[in-house]
């Protein structure tokens, strides 16, 4: 029987959308990583298979591939038994899937990204073709419904991402003011250095859904902006400059989609 985002390990009682709000925010105060939790649920759900997923249901090519663990291992604390909720004996355990040897490498073109990105924020649209649950999209989205770990949190997952390379290519206010405040940016970035490339790298993911509405709340046709957008920048020598790109790509790439394809005039 599979199991979703919604379920728990029994360790700690940590609900695994919990675990991928972390990975999205990069936050630190729970004594685990985004990238330790990356290698944790490919533990879980198993590095060739992460692999064979790009391949079989993304379209990748031979070249790319996924599985990697992100330099560091799973969260000790963390075990393998997993209940659909935090107060059942029901449960499901699993023998972690050990690091294959060689490593995989991560490496994934854009239009790979994005058409991993958009078989996210699409789950429910296209319930019957797709790959994704809508529920666990939910939760890769907007993290667990009900957070055990950050209480009080109104939306985590991708939409508490630590990066605003889209948001400062953007005039967010105007945004704000012709969407009536329903627009959404979801997002999730890597950074680093890659041992196996040697070099820096900054690679985003971003959604931008940015309506513009009239008073009855109806989108206005042929106005606003909806969007997916990935990419990798590097450079050789130093972090900052592959940041540096990454920002001026951003603000060229969404210059030209508002002018070419979407208006934000009321």
């Amino acid at each position: 029987e599979k199991f979703g985002l919604q379920a728990f390990e029994t360790g700690e009682g940590r609900q695994l959308a919990d675990l991928m709000s972390i990975v999205t925010s990069y936050d630190h105060t729970m004594n685990m990583t985004s990238n330790s939790l990356g290698a944790y649920f490919h533990s879980i759900g198993g590095h060739r298979k992460a692999n064979e997923y790009i391949h079989r249901y993304l379209g990748a090519p031979n070249i790319e591939s996924f599985g990697g663990n992100y330099g560091e291992a799973p969260p000790s604390h963390l075990n393998y038994n997993f209940t659909v909720d935090n107060h059942t004996f029901l449960h499901r355990s699993i023998w972690p899937d050990p690091t294959p040897s060689p490593p995989l490498s991560n490496y994934m073109s854009a239009i790979t990204m994005a058409t991993w990105l958009k078989s996210i924020v699409l789950a429910r649209e296209d319930r019957l073709n797709g790959n994704v649950r809508w529920e666990d999209a939910q939760d890769v989205l907007y993290g667990a419904e009900k957070s055990s770990m950050f209480p009080g949190l109104q939306w985590g997952g991708m939409s508490i991402s630590s990066d605003v390379y889209m948001q400062e290519a953007l005039n967010i206010s105007q945004i704000d003011s012709l969407s009536r405040g329903r627009w959404r940016i979801f997002s999730k970035f890597g950074f680093g250095f890659t041992t196996v490339r040697q070099r820096y790298e900054t690679t985003i993911n971003s959604y931008l859904c940015a309506p513009v509405l009239d008073d009855m709340l109806n989108p206005v046709p042929n106005q606003g902006l909806e969007v997916f957008v990935s990419g990798t920048v590097a450079d050789k020598t130093k972090d900052r400059t592959a940041d540096a790109k990454m920002q001026d790509a951003m603000r060229r790439i969404m210059q030209h989609l508002q002018t070419s394809y979407g208006s934000m005039q009321a």
